[in-house]
């Protein structure tokens, strides 16, 4: 039975990266991003590090994400990212009920923010060796599940849900971004988030106490390094490659003043690949693909992303 009382699904994997590097779109530039998503692990990092066997066997999720930023000037760039923007499936080999079956659906987190590039070709301050940005913006949950609901759909042997694409608290954060170029076809790049989520009081999936309770998620820190190839073939075709290794962080959740001794730390690197065409509308098509290093307490995902970018001019 403890099986119900904590059902761990790593979806922030599924998030797919978007623009990590410290360029800026320029004024008047729209980029519509489309991106799908499909993660799934059948193995946990314990507390040791040691890779074991998850309790819910191989747990899948596909998800669908979407990001619309705009270039207000040359230095800024406001957005709106919502990655995943809906998991669209998912399903767990050994479920927590069995005579029902689990799954993670729902609406993940929306991204508001802005974009500043202060040193770069276009920054504030002008060169062509290094570029840095800065963002800040805010976490909005939109996924709200009526958890007592879905305890009495799996205790009817209905299909229910058994978490969530979100923690449901709100989030304000902050990015980092800094490029250090070394040729026209290669840069390297260091880039941080930091969110810090406030407390929210909700409930959880757990036929034992369907109650309210204070959870605070504290935060969550993400540091990556990526090297990343440019290579043009014409004026027209471009094609980029990149290897971020990223390094990602939470603390252990704070449930009613009670934490519960699990923070969390995972390791991955991301290889990835991308053409760009100058078409009618130019287009950019990406894919990726994460594996996971080591960690501590979380899930050994694998993740596999293909993204669709257009940019229009205004």
């Amino acid at each position: 039975m403890k099986k119900f009382l904590v059902l761990l699904l790593v979806l922030a994997a599924l998030a797919p990266a978007f623009a990590d590097d410290a360029k800026v779109l320029p004024k008047g530039v729209l980029r519509l991003t489309f991106v799908f998503a499909s993660n799934s692990f059948d193995q946990s990092y314990d507390p040791d590090g040691e890779a074991q066997n998850s309790d819910y066997g191989k747990v899948t999720a596909l998800a669908l994400g979407t990001a619309l930023e705009y270039g207000v000037t040359d230095q800024i760039a406001a957005a709106v990212q919502w990655t995943p923007a809906y998991v669209i499936s998912s399903s767990f080999e050994n479920d927590p009920v069995p005579t029902s079956d689990a799954n993670a659906n729902g609406l993940a987190d929306l991204f508001i923010g802005a974009k500043v590039q202060v040193i770069g070709a276009n920054g504030f301050i002008p060169n062509e060796m290094i570029r840095l940005a800065f963002a800040a913006g805010a976490l909005v949950p939109l996924d709200n599940p009526d958890w007592p609901g879905e305890v009495a759909k799996a205790l009817s042997a209905e299909d229910y849900k058994a978490s969530s694409p979100s923690n449901q608290a709100m989030g304000l954060g902050f990015r980092a971004y800094f490029d250090w170029v070394l040729s026209k076809m290669f840069y390297l790049n260091l880039y941080n988030q930091s969110i810090f989520y406030l407390p929210v009081t909700k409930s959880q999936f757990n036929p034992f106490d369907t109650t309210e309770h204070e959870y605070k998620y504290g935060y969550k820190l993400t540091f990556e390094t990526e090297p990343h190839f440019d290579y043009s073939f014409s004026d027209k075709v471009s094609l980029s490659a990149g290897v971020p290794v990223t390094f990602t962080m939470t603390p252990e959740v704070v449930v009613d003043g009670t934490g519960n001794g699990k923070p969390t730390h995972i390791l991955t690197v991301s290889p990835s690949a991308s053409v760009f065409v100058m078409a009618f509308i130019p287009f950019e098509l990406k894919a990726g693909y994460t594996l996971p290093l080591l960690g501590k307490n979380a899930d050994a995902a694998s993740t596999l992303v293909f993204q669709l970018k257009t940019f229009l001019k205004f």
